[in-house]
């Protein structure tokens, strides 16, 4: 708890502050900064998916068209599981992005009956 003392705007009476105490975590981690701008977030540990960079290299070189559910299924096969989330931004990362868009497109088309001459 850090108490700090504030001068009364408008006040008459000279020499009369407001004590007011600030509990950590509770937002006045800007006082000791010197600004109030918000510190920046996350970024804090290693990433978990790095160590399996090559194992995910080899099934997109294997199946190229594989959306991201179909590579966390994959993945999931050989006892390693991952959010959504995490494969997508490990995609875009590496420049590898895949589009749900597309992929939703190429399950609705696979699904179809072929009807044709």
């Amino acid at each position: 708890m850090f108490p700090l003392f504030f001068p009364i705007p408008d006040c008459n009476l000279p020499g009369l502050f407001i004590r007011v105490r600030i509990l950590p975590g509770s937002g006045g981690s800007h006082i000791h900064r010197g600004h109030v701008r918000p510190d920046r977030q996350g970024g804090g540990g290693a990433s978990r998916i790095e160590p399996e960079r090559e194992r995910i290299f080899r099934i997109l070189e294997a199946r190229p068209e594989l959306p991201i559910h179909g590579l966390r299924k994959a993945l999931a096969a050989q006892g390693i599981t991952f959010s959504f989330a995490t494969v997508q931004r490990f995609l875009k990362r590496h420049g590898l992005e895949r589009s749900k868009r597309l992929a939703a497109a190429d399950l609705i088309r696979k699904s179809r009956p072929r009807t044709g001459a």
